[in-house]
């Protein structure tokens, strides 16, 4: 069983940032895929974009895919004029 000052301490934080006003928030992923993983990574991305969207406060997405073949990092940025309250209460 957790300690009740951890969830104490946790339950705290969360009623902090829901009576807090809204701070943009930022996701960043960053991932190196395998060659082999390009198309099904490729899928991935549309898919988590599809799912941002519908997400309170949700600004954009923005996709920066590889320049080297020999590196081949993904980075995808989420843009939120805040963090979902949805999240706050998992």
């Amino acid at each position: 069983m957790p300690d009740s000052r951890v969830l104490l301490t946790k339950q705290r934080l969360v009623m902090k940032a829901i009576q807090s006003p809204p701070e943009p928030a930022t996701v960043v992923i960053s991932e190196v895929v395998k060659p082999r993983a390009i198309a099904a990574y490729e899928e991935w991305c549309r898919d988590i974009s599809r799912a941002a969207q519908h997400f309170d406060g949700f600004l954009g997405v923005e996709i920066i895919r590889p320049r080297d073949i020999y590196h081949p990092e993904y980075k995808e940025s989420i843009f939120g004029s805040h963090y979902p309250r949805s999240i706050l209460k998992a």
